[in-house]
């Protein structure tokens, strides 16, 4: 059986570890653009040697292009159902 202090700790490092997902994503995306303006070469510097490749471009879905598609055809939009999810919501607050 789990304990109030269980869920608390599992909460508490669930959302830190949010926390730090968020950071890495902007931390990553803005390295992404800053190496999309370096030309493809090897480059080398610290020990470290790194070669930059360009790729053919691949295709996505436009989704809202898709959208308004269906919509004009009187089509539903295809949906999934979720299934049931938990979030935790940490409060802090001063112990008592």
């Amino acid at each position: 059986m789990r304990t109030d202090a269980d869920v608390v700790a599992h909460a508490l490092g669930y959302a830190e570890a949010a926390a730090q997902e968020r950071d890495w994503k902007k931390e990553k995306q803005y390295h992404l653009a800053a190496l999309g303006r370096t030309r493809p070469a090897r480059y080398e510097a610290n020990g470290f040697e790194v070669e930059i490749k360009t790729f053919p471009g691949g295709k996505r879905l436009d989704q809202s292009g898709a959208k308004e598609i269906l919509k004009e055809n009187n089509l539903p939009v295809p949906l999934t159902a979720d299934k049931d999810s938990r979030r935790a919501v940490v409060h802090r607050r001063p112990p008592s």
